[in-house]
């Protein structure tokens, strides 16, 4: 980050299909967010791969804002 200041990263978040829908993702969410702070981080990130409107709308009910896209291309030939 170019001012200095940490933004956290959610790497990955999992809820098991009969524990969704219950609060269990979002409890995860407010701990991360908890232990984000507790370490300085103003801001908290992660990523919604493209179609994965699941996941967007997930981020999105816990305050989240979708602010960019990711673009990539294979050098590879694929």
């Amino acid at each position: 980050v170019v001012d200095g200041s940490f933004h956290a990263t959610v790497e990955e978040i999992f809820v098991l299909p009969e524990a969704r829908s219950v609060g269990v993702g979002e409890a995860i969410i407010e701990a991360l967010l908890d232990d984000a702070r507790e370490r300085g981080a103003v801001a908290v990130q992660s990523t919604a791969l493209p179609g994965d409107r699941a996941t967007k709308n997930f981020f999105e009910s816990q305050g989240m804002v979708a602010r960019s896209i990711l673009v990539h291309r294979w050098l590879d030939g694929r």
